[in-house]
């Protein structure tokens, strides 16, 4: 599992000016979506392969792994198929923000 990887995009995830400014293509030479942040959260990082095996919830704090497992569900519930704006503009991403950001002190 790579921690650096799992808070990097946790600071995406928890900043709505970063997410505006990458996932609509005002920063130059860097583009990115909703869905390929929570990629690179489950999938690039490893953790997913660690909650789903058990390894998570035995290496690390009852809490982290609920928090964890509780934003893993919410991120289920976002629909990244429109445009980044609608995205952003989903009323749970603030809810998804706020995750990330305790999620993010929890790893750190």
């Amino acid at each position: 599992m790579n921690l650096e990887s799992i808070i990097d995009i946790l600071e995406v995830l928890s900043d709505k000016t970063y997410q505006t400014d990458l996932w609509t293509g005002n920063l130059k030479d860097e583009q990115s979506s909703f869905t390929e942040a929570v990629c690179i959260l489950f999938d690039d990082s490893g953790l997913g392969i660690e909650l789903d095996s058990g390894v998570f919830e035995i290496n690390h704090s009852p809490e982290l792994y609920r928090s964890i497992c509780q934003f893993r569900m919410l991120v289920r519930d976002i629909d990244d198929s429109g445009s980044p704006e609608q995205t952003l503009k989903n009323p749970k991403m603030q809810e998804i923000r706020d995750a990330a950001a305790m999620l993010k002190k929890l790893f750190s």
